[in-house]
């Protein structure tokens, strides 16, 4: 009976909803046939059907059933997800209901009206004010005007302010949520990193995520640290010694300290912004971003005391990488092999020990000791590359692992942003 459940999860996503709730209730008669009711199979199917439900929009119906699911549903091992789903979806119902009705209410309409009204007033009454003379009979009642629509307009934005607040509040708290989950929990959520932008002015969330940064392995954040590093920038923007950039940067540091061979790469990358061909740097889509390169190079610098011959090794082999992108072909060389020059070919007898093949696949150490033997390690290049097809000619480079292996992997052209190389 357990394909059963599989088969209507499935049917779900795909959005066929009859067909799923045929399943769900054939399943639901087979337990009920075979007397296992209370087994972990019904009360999975029954979830499944609060799902379905969720799925076609019934969501006061899925909240329900869920509730009486969690109540009824005593296995140990599914209860907290039960729980867990009823909460997320309360949570979006409510929350996001109560605010959108809220702010589409009539009241609500006539409210904004009238406190736009108010605010012309006031700036009417202050202009007014300015262009009368001092000691006016009329100065005396402007300013006690002026004064009562100030009050109004206080108390109107404070009102106005509200639903923002619950917004933030509640989302706050669900960042909470997810790092208690990260914290205990083996896998990473990239909704945490989503919530943390969106919400990165203010104070609290910034120390709630130097918190989680402290107490979260970094391990977890891997597997988003492209995004992570690209918000690098200036903090001019940002007051205060602790603020979002500061918890950015503390942030990929950790990474980049216990995953070097994961996270350096992306900093080498944000440091060559600048690195524009000179007939390239005329068109409008190459926009170097001066605060990402600097701020990476910052970081770089700083990590140096960690990690310096990784880092030393890594530019080295970068600069390989973008000289190979760099190379000019001709159009007749589409689709043949083109000896590299000379300087390139010697590359044969370099040894990077300290950096990865770049398209070897190995996993990430959670006790973050990577040890020599560890990972294939760069040894050079092939002797020529193929030029293949394409509006930049991309060229099909082998790159020589320490294991004995040949990776091929594609360069971009001398007609490409190299900045990405």
């Amino acid at each position: 009976m357990r394909h059963l459940l599989q088969s209507a999860s499935t049917l779900r996503k795909g959005s066929r909803y009859s067909q799923a709730a045929a399943v769900l209730h054939e399943l639901k008669f087979l337990c009920v046939e075979s007397g296992e009711q209370s087994s972990d199979l019904y009360w999975l199917g029954r979830l499944e059907e609060a799902k379905l439900l969720r799925a076609q929009g019934q969501h006061e119906m899925a909240i329900s059933l869920a509730k009486y699911i969690s109540q009824e549903y005593l296995s140990n091992e599914e209860s907290p997800g039960v729980h867990r789903l009823v909460g997320k979806w309360l949570a979006e119902t409510r929350s996001s209901k109560r605010n959108e009705e809220r702010l589409t209410s009539n009241e609500w309409q006539a409210a904004t009206r009238l406190r736009k009204h108010k605010t012309m007033e006031l700036e009417a009454l202050i202009k007014r004010l300015r262009s009368s003379a001092k000691g006016d009979k009329t100065d005396y009642s402007v300013k006690i005007q002026i004064q009562e629509l100030q009050k109004q307009l206080a108390l109107d934005k404070e009102e106005a302010e509200k639903p923002q607040d619950d917004r933030d509040n509640l989302l706050s708290l669900a960042l909470e949520g997810y790092k208690r989950c990260l914290v205990v929990g083996d896998k990473y959520d990239v909704r945490v990193i989503s919530l943390w932008f969106s919400l990165s002015c203010g104070q609290n969330i910034i120390n709630s995520m130097l918190t989680t940064i402290d107490e979260v392995q970094s391990y977890k954040f891997i597997p988003l640290v492209y995004q992570i590093a690209s918000r690098m920038g200036s903090s001019k923007d940002s007051p205060g010694p602790h603020n979002f950039q500061f918890a950015l940067v503390s942030l990929v540091k950790k990474m980049a300290i216990d995953h070097p061979y994961q996270t350096i790469f992306q900093l080498l990358a944000l440091t060559n912004g600048d690195r524009i061909k000179d007939k390239q740097r005329s068109r409008n889509s190459f926009v170097v971003d001066m605060d990402k390169k600097l701020a990476a190079e910052n970081l770089l610098g700083e990590l140096s005391a960690y990690h310096g011959a990784i880092i030393g090794q890594m530019r080295q082999m970068v600069e390989i990488y973008i000289r190979l992108a760099e190379l000019e072909t001709r159009r007749e060389d589409r689709n043949k092999r083109v000896m590299l020059s000379r300087d390139l070919r010697n590359l044969q007898q370099l040894e990077l020990h300290h950096v990865p093949v770049v398209t070897a696949t190995f996993p990430i150490d959670r006790s973050c000791q990577y040890h020599e033997g560890s990972f294939p390690y760069f040894k050079g290049l092939a002797n020529s590359v193929l030029v293949t097809n394409g509006i930049n000619a991309p060229k099909v480079v082998e790159c020589l692992g320490s294991d004995g292996r040949k990776y091929k992997q594609l360069a971009k052209s001398g007609n490409d942003d190299l900045r990405l190389s």
